[in-house]
C-alpha cells in the first residue's frame, strides 16, 4: 500500500496495529522517522528496505513475532538509523532486529526487558554507551557480539545467564560479575583483549570457557 511511496518522510503508526506485512514500506526513499506501537505483534520482510534515510525508530512493540530466518530479510536491514528508542513495556529483544545499526552511538535498555535474543545488537560497531536494563535477567548468544566501541559495561544484579559471544569484541577493560549469576557461556567475552579486571561475586556459577580461547591458555 505505501511501497515507494517518496513523499512520505515521518511515520507514526496508531496503536491497534497488529501486522506490518512483508515491504509494506518499501522504496519510501525520503522517510527519516519512524514509530512502531505497542501493538504490533507480527513484523514481516523487509518492512522497510531499502529506506536508507531513515533516522530515527521509536519502537515500542511488546510482544512481536518477526517473520523472517535469514538476516538479510530483516525489517529495518538497510537503513542508517542514528537513534534508536525503545519503549517501556517491551519484556524481550527480538532476534537479529537491530543488528548491523553501525550508527548508534547510545542505548538505554528498559527496565520491562528481561530478555535478549540472538544477534538483536550484532555489529552496532559505534555503540559506546549502553545502559542496560535492572532486570534483565538472559542475554543470549552474539547479542552484542562486534560491538567494538563499546568501553564500559554494568551487569544489572538480575542477570543470570550470558550466552556464548555475547559481549565478544568489546573495549572494555573491567567487569563485575553479580551474586545472581549462573551461567557465563562459551566466549561469553571473548576477544576483550582489553579486559584487565575481573570481580567475581557470584555464588554458584556455571563457566564455560568464557574469556579467550583455548589457545590461548585463558579460561
Amino acid at each position: 500500500m505505501f511501497y515507494d511511496c517518496n513523499n512520505l518522510t515521518e511515520l507514526t503508526m496508531e496503536n491497534g496495529l497488529e501486522r506490518i506485512d512483508d515491504e509494506a514500506f518499501s522504496l519510501c526513499n525520503n522517510l527519516k522517522e519512524v514509530t512502531i506501537p505497542r501493538s504490533v505483534n507480527y513484523l514481516g520482510k523487509k518492512v522497510f528496505v531499502p529506506c536508507e534515510s531513515i533516522e530515527k525508530i521509536v519502537y515500542n512493540a511488546t510482544d512481536c513475532l518477526i517473520a523472517v530466518t535469514d538476516s538479510a530479510e530483516m525489517p529495518f536491514d538497510g537503513t542508517t538509523v542514528s537513534e534508536l528508542q525503545l519503549g517501556d513495556g517491551i519484556t524481550k529483544i527480538p532476534k537479529d532486529l537491530f543488528s548491523h545499526f553501525t550508527k548508534i552511538t547510545e542505548l538505554t535498555i528498559p527496565d520491562s526487558v528481561t530478555e535478549i535474543e540472538e544477534f538483536a545488537f550484532y555489529y552496532c560497531i559505534n555503540l559506546e554507551n549502553l545502559k542496560l536494563s535492572k532486570n534483565l535477567q538472559i542475554v543470549r548468544d552474539s547479542a552484542f557480539h562486534e560491538c567494538n566501541s563499546l568501553k564500559e559495561l554494568n551487569l544489572p544484579e538480575a542477570i543470570q545467564i550470558i550466552e556464548g559471544w555475547a559481549f565478544g569484541g568489546a573495549l572494555i577493560t573491567s567487569l563485575t560479575l553479580p551474586k545472581g549469576l549462573k551461567k557465563l557461556d562459551y566466549l561469553a567475552f571473548g576477544g576483550c583483549d582489553d579486559l584487565t579486571e575481573i570481580n567475581y561475586y557470584p555464588e554458584s556459577c556455571e563457566f564455560v570457557n568464557p574469556w579467550k580461547s583455548a589457545a590461548d591458555g585463558i579460561y
